[in-house]
């Protein structure tokens, strides 16, 4: 839209408390005025510069815009909101016409990840006075370019074990709620600033460690309507607080938070709860989750472990064995809650896996008469002394076995195959009723030739 601007300057960081206005010429004809609004590239400079002081980790940075705006004659601010909002754009608004009309334009300038155990964000504050930003709308497009300031109005939230508040509740049973216990979980906080609903700011991760239920978050902006989004999704849990507003009239206040969804470690919180291994896979991991419990686990007789305490996944482990058995096993892991100490088991079901690494004869011959029966040697490792079956392009036909060893097999060909390049593989068959589509372990497929030669002893 194309307009002669009135352009009010607000640069408090040059000169505070100086405003220059040019008159522009156009009103609006429904009675409401244009007004884009613009935070000076300045800002970003300026931020850098006051938050350096502050423990804050690398990432993404977002910005966040409200405007609010007062006057006598409106019985409540009209609030507008820019989320993602890009310092040194505009943000156009259209407002009733009016007198006084007093601009408060807030901007939270959100890192993610956010920093442990503080407020996800520093809140900036226009740098004048509100005299110094009230105007009459009367339809002439406003541009206002704003400088903002850092609000050093802060305090702390958390417990108060002396009042016995603040503290982090878990809902165990209907309506019975105790301090959650800490033993290295952790939950998930996110800020909802009540006049910007849409944005959660967060999360802090928040680890629990001390006093059971406990918990402290420092820099909160005082003078804001905020509630606490709560969870930790792996797990199933989710609350948050009340609404609350922080007077400044101290500089620590309770607020206590309240989770519902906990399951207590059981075999049906962990999936899969029975696992099917390979033996002698050293390469290969094999998850299981667990999604009850506390949060906070000891898992043993695990060969090799590694766990991801990632909010947005389960609790992840993996079990892979570091050399193999050399038989079929079941190998038990017990996992146990550290916060109360149950425990429930899974089970790693381990088959030999029959592996394939040479064949004797390399070239096979296709000489019937001469040649035939013809003993042929397979190689490798992992195949079952008992069971173990040999097949030649998926086929068992004119197959015997002579002997079986773990690491070799013997068999007789009856027939020869047409010449050119055939696969042999080795199955070792095998059931369990806990894996109704598992049969049994295969190799790898190795190439052999047959060809018009003479036979091979």
């Amino acid at each position: 839209m194309k307009y002669k601007e009135a352009v009010i300057i607000f640069s408090a960081l040059v000169f505070v408390g100086t405003i220059l206005i040019l008159n522009a010429c156009g009103i609006s004809p429904d009675d409401k005025t244009e007004v884009k609004i613009l935070i000076s590239k300045d800002f970003l400079n300026s931020s850098k510069a006051q938050r350096s002081a502050q423990t804050l980790t690398t990432g993404e940075i977002l910005y966040h815009l409200i405007v609010r705006v007062t006057a006598p004659d409106l019985a409540k601010p009209i609030i507008f909101t820019k989320p993602k909002y890009e310092p040194g754009t505009d943000f156009e608004i259209l407002l009733p016409n009016g007198k006084k009309r007093t601009f408060d334009v807030l901007m939270y300038e959100e890192y993610k990840p956010a920093p442990p155990s503080e407020f996800p964000a520093t809140l900036w504050i226009p740098s004048i006075s509100p005299l110094e930003r009230t105007f009459d709308l009367v339809g002439k497009p406003l541009v206002l370019e704003m400088a903002l300031t850092q609000t050093l109005n802060l305090a702390d939230i958390g417990t108060d074990t002396n009042a016995n508040k603040g503290f982090i509740w878990m809902e165990t049973s209907p309506q019975n709620y105790i301090p959650i216990p800490e033993c290295g979980n952790f939950v998930e906080l996110f800020f909802q600033d009540l006049e910007m609903p849409e944005v959660w700011m967060g999360p802090v991760v928040y680890t629990l460690s001390g006093t059971t239920g406990s918990y402290n978050i420092s820099w909160v902006p005082v003078g804001r309507p905020y509630k606490i989004i709560a969870k930790n999704k792996a797990l199933g849990w989710d609350g948050g607080s009340n609404i609350f507003l922080l007077d400044g009239s101290t500089s620590f206040y309770p607020v206590d938070i309240y989770l519902s969804g906990f399951k207590p470690l059981s075999p049906e919180g962990v999936a899969p709860d029975n696992l099917l291994v390979k033996d002698g896979d050293t390469q290969g991991q094999y998850p299981f989750s667990i999604t009850s419990g506390w949060g906070a686990y000891d898992v043993t007789n695990l060969y090799s472990t590694s766990a991801t305490i990632n909010p947005e996944m389960p609790f992840t482990y993996y079990y892979q064995p570091v050399f193999p058995f050399g038989a079929d096993i079941v190998d038990s892991i017990i996992i146990t809650d550290m916060c109360y100490g149950s425990s429930v088991r899974v089970n790693a079901y381990v088959y030999l896996a029959p592996d394939i690494s040479d064949v004797y004869p390399p070239v096979i011959s296709t000489w019937a008469s001469t040649c035939y029966p013809q003993t042929i040697y397979v190689y490798g490792s992992g195949f079952d002394t008992t069971n173990s079956v040999v097949l030649i392009d998926d086929s068992s036909a004119d197959i015997t076995i002579i002997n079986r060893w773990d690491y070799e097999i013997d068999f007789e060909l009856a027939k020869p195959r047409s010449q050119g390049i055939h696969t042999i593989k080795v199955i070792n068959p095998e059931s369990n009723p806990l894996f109704p589509n598992f049969t049994g372990f295969s190799s790898n497929e190795f190439n052999v030739q047959f060809a018009d030669t003479s036979c091979a002893f």
